[in-house]
């Protein structure tokens, strides 16, 4: 499936070999946390939305938990790794704002993809129709998991590297507080026969007021507690973590 929504140079062949040689750990940590919190619940869990599944390893969790999993994700080229990753799930290319929220028990939404918009787009209300969709997808006391980037005092801008045996990454992000904006400007080298091949890519991310989001939630019927962390998994500066329970509709 594939909608006008979707951005194709997000995560390309480069940056999405990248992210699965060496950025898994985040998921893999963060749902195994998620995962704990929904086999505990009152109510048995059955089918979990996985929006933004990357290169699979938050699906492959859920499944070998016991959940069916909808795994979804934009990039064509993560989806190519995920579905060797969790072959079990059943796989989506879409994003989380033109997805149609099939029926389910929990959605999670895990290492930001919420934040992902295109500029000049109107990140808040795409994100209330999104808490709607799925708000009228759950199941009874079904649950939303998700963390974005939150307004804070500490600067977000900065520059950063990472490397392995045959790929870098150079991440320069500058942060515009008027447009509540984050820009990622990432240069990839990845080894290519003897060579490296050089890629850019420009991602643009919404930085959310926390109480706004909290308030949106409400609107729609969650009861929704707020944390730095999954469990034991700290998220990194600024980020945070929405644990929202569906309740009856509020008209």
């Amino acid at each position: 499936m594939c909608n006008s929504d979707l951005n194709s140079s997000i995560y390309g062949d480069d940056l999405a070999y990248i992210h699965a040689s060496g950025f898994r750990e985040f998921a893999k940590q963060a749902v195994g946390q998620i995962v704990d919190l929904l086999q505990n619940l009152t109510f048995p869990v059955n089918t979990v939305v996985d929006i933004g599944c990357g290169a699979g390893d938050s699906s492959r969790a859920l499944i070998d938990a016991g959940f069916q999993v909808i795994a979804v994700e934009p990039s064509v080229a993560l989806l190519e790794i995920a579905q060797k990753t969790a072959p079990e799930a059943k796989f989506v290319h879409d994003s989380a704002f033109g997805l149609d929220v099939p029926p389910c028990d929990a959605v999670i939404a895990v290492g930001e993809p919420l934040t992902y918009h295109k500029p000049g787009t109107d990140a808040p209300a795409r994100l209330r129709r999104f808490f709607k969709a799925v708000h009228a997808a759950l199941s009874p006391n079904g649950m939303l998991i998700f963390d974005l980037i939150v307004f804070g005092k500490e600067p977000l801008t900065k520059r950063s590297w990472s490397m392995g045996d045959d790929w870098a990454v150079l991440v320069e992000v500058t942060e515009d507080r008027q447009s509540n904006c984050l820009t990622r400007d990432i240069t990839t080298f990845r080894k290519n026969g003897k060579q490296y091949r050089r890629s850019r890519e420009k991602h643009s991310v919404h930085v959310f007021d926390e109480c706004e989001v909290a308030k949106w939630l409400a609107e729609v019927g969650f009861d929704t507690q707020v944390d730095s962390r999954y469990g034991s998994v700290q998220l990194l500066s600024r980020r945070r973590a929405f644990l929202a329970t569906s309740q009856s509709t509020i008209e």
